[in-house]
């Protein structure tokens, strides 16, 4: 009898100094994310959209526009397309003795990927959910932001990873980005429904590729039903391609410099 209280006065310790370690990571989480004035979360139901490619450029367009120190969080940790798209090879550091992470920074922005981890760009995460959610809690109770704007590029769907940013982050705000394809406008509507019943304010719809292929003006229907702004569509266009490839943000371009600045001056009312 006398070892089984024992057990169990053990087991009752250990059960308090795990919460007690949870609460402080909270606690440490709440502190570090409230430091941020905006934390803005590019999202999709649906990969394959270019929700990372209009976060990079969403991230250029913040610093140029408001001369703001910008910030972007890969959340998408198993499939991490930041680092690619940005053309950086640089990994994140840390120093182990002050349990901390330094971004990387690339042209004026600071980058947290675990693209930034991987030895090899083509490297496979192959976790299940809560060892995903896990690392975006590490990144956020880890890195050493000095940011204005934290830009987050969210994982696919409304599970694990999603509910772990929208919890722990709480973002200020959420542009969904969609194509007028039928079911990438499916799982925008799932995406915007998840935002609601996780109260996160929605900024504002982006439709991208936008033409003839996905087809167009599914974005401002879409903004309409839901009674959110629409922030514009970006065309399937060929020159896009080549300014990604050369690194050029679309808001230094004639074509696009104008829309982006428009965004920006949306999230800024």
């Amino acid at each position: 009898m006398e070892t089984k209280k024992t057990l169990l006065k053990e087991k009752f310790e250990e059960n308090r100094k795990a919460f007690a370690e949870q609460m402080k990571q909270q606690q440490t989480i709440f502190s570090n994310m409230n430091s941020i004035k905006k934390r803005i979360a590019v999202w999709s139901g649906k990969g394959g959209v270019g929700k990372t490619f209009f976060t990079v450029q969403l991230a250029y367009a913040l610093k140029k526009f408001t001369k703001k120190r910008i910030g972007i969080l890969d959340a998408d940790i198993d499939c991490p397309n930041i680092t690619k798209i940005m053309k950086i090879d640089e990994k994140l550091k840390g120093m182990q003795n002050e349990n901390l992470i330094y971004p990387v920074e690339k042209n004026g922005l600071q980058v947290v990927s675990m693209g930034s981890v991987f030895q090899k760009e083509d490297d496979t995460v192959t976790w299940r959910g809560p060892m995903i959610s896990g690392t975006i809690t590490q990144f956020l109770l880890m890195v050493k932001w000095a940011v204005d704007y934290l830009v987050i590029d969210m994982p696919p769907g409304t599970s694990d990873a999603p509910l772990t940013v929208a919890q722990q982050v709480k973002p200020t705000g959420l542009i969904i980005v969609t194509t007028s394809e039928p079911m990438a406008l499916l799982d925008a509507r799932r995406s915007l429904k998840f935002a609601e019943i996780m109260k996160i304010p929605v900024l504002g719809i982006v439709e991208n590729m936008s033409g003839d292929i996905f087809g167009k003006g599914g974005g401002t229907k879409l903004a309409e039903e839901f009674n959110v702004p629409f922030f514009g569509s970006i065309p399937l266009d060929k020159k896009i391609q080549k300014y990604v490839q050369t690194g050029t943000p679309l808001c230094e371009t004639k074509e696009y410099g104008e829309l982006f600045e428009e965004i920006v001056g949306k999230l800024e009312k």
